[in-house]
């Protein structure tokens, strides 16, 4: 027995030692496949100078085309903006927090004025999306101790639901410094990191209705058309969605708010700043649920200067049937809609600074 425990406490010391080997050569973006294709191309074609970037979910990725937000905003005198799309599906704090702070402390932040990042709630890990490699890469020690402090203050959970929240994000740390499942899709898949993923105009913008009709893998293209269809066998959907939400933003405020999520937000500001950038948060209509109501309370107490806002209560006419793909994202018209009412919130921005 005393054998059997030492082989095998030898056996866990050698593989945590090759885990731990091997994720000092990872680069840190390789579980996100969607995002590690932008961040190649743009350490590739360094010539092409940046100075504003676009960090979040499907939300981003989806609805800012950079080349349409760059026209309307240098048609005001004196503005010269070069953006780029570094959104991607599934990409919710602290997972995007970590991505951006890695960008700051890189050569692509040098000479950078502007970053936009989508503001959410801090996110549970759902049972769908366990043991996936983008769901751990990421996490590290300090991020582990940020959703620690955010899960714990938070007045809204129960015990029971803070202690669920808090096992599925170790359990998923594990994974990762082990890389438990790890690597399985990069060694099966050719196409893991599609360069497709940069969208037609090369600029990380790719529009869902491109998407469905040059999709080169069959069963992509099925499932992003059972998502529109599914809008079309139910519109009273997207209404009573866009109902919740500007019911969510219409309630009284909560005195309670996440003040550890706030310090984070606040801390990313400062060093945004000591880099000479701006970071702009966009509260941008994520799913109406709980989370949705946090960040209503948390919204307040950030900068003014450094929040924009696209809501079905503020923009109630963007949020129609006319423009949706699905029920959560915009087709090709809502899309141009969606970034005009962006660089219309940005230049306003602007104004005030």
């Amino acid at each position: 027995m005393k054998r059997f425990l030492k082989n095998s406490t030898l056996f866990f010391l050698i593989y945590l030692g090759v885990s731990l080997i091997i994720s000092c050569f990872l680069p840190y973006h390789w579980g996100n496949p969607r995002y590690s294709v932008k961040i190649k191309h743009l350490k590739r074609n360094q010539g092409d100078k940046y100075d504003t970037y676009f960090f979040g979910s499907s939300r981003v990725y989806r609805h800012i085309d950079p080349s349409l937000f760059d026209s309307l905003v240098n048609a005001t005198k004196g503005q010269n903006i070069h953006s780029f799309n570094l959104g991607a599906p599934g990409t919710f704090p602290p997972q995007s927090y970590f991505l951006y702070e890695q960008f700051l402390d890189s050569e692509l932040s040098k000479g950078v004025k502007y970053c936009f990042l989508e503001l959410m709630d801090v996110a549970n890990i759902p049972d769908h999306i366990m043991h996936e490699e983008k769901t751990n890469y990421w996490l590290n020690g300090k991020d582990m101790s940020f959703v620690f402090q955010s899960v714990i203050s938070d007045k809204n959970e129960s015990a029971a639901q803070k202690f669920t929240q808090l096992s599925v994000y170790f359990k998923s740390y594990l994974e990762r410094v082990l890389h438990l499942g790890h690597f399985s899709r990069q060694l099966t898949e050719t196409n893991y990191y599609d360069p497709e993923y940069l969208g037609p105009s090369q600029n990380g913008h790719l529009p869902l209705e491109y998407e469905i009709e040059t999709a080169s893998n069959p069963a992509l293209r099925e499932a992003l058309l059972e998502r529109r269809q599914g809008l079309e066998k139910f519109p009273t959907a997207l209404e009573q969605r866009k109902k919740r939400m500007i019911a969510a933003e219409s309630k009284t405020l909560s005195n309670e708010y996440d003040r550890i999520h706030q310090q984070r937000i606040l801390e990313l500001i400062q060093k945004s700043r000591r880099s000479g950038i701006q970071l702009i948060f966009m509260f941008i209509a994520p799913k109406p649920n709980s989370a949705y109501r946090n960040v209503v309370d948390l919204k307040p107490h950030l900068p003014d200067d450094q929040l924009i806002e696209i809501t079905p209560l503020k923009y109630p006419e963007l949020f129609t049937i006319e423009n949706a793909f699905d029920i959560g994202h915009f087709n090709t018209q809502g899309v141009r809609l969606f970034t005009s009412y962006l660089a219309e919130e940005f230049k306003e921005i602007r104004d005030i600074d």
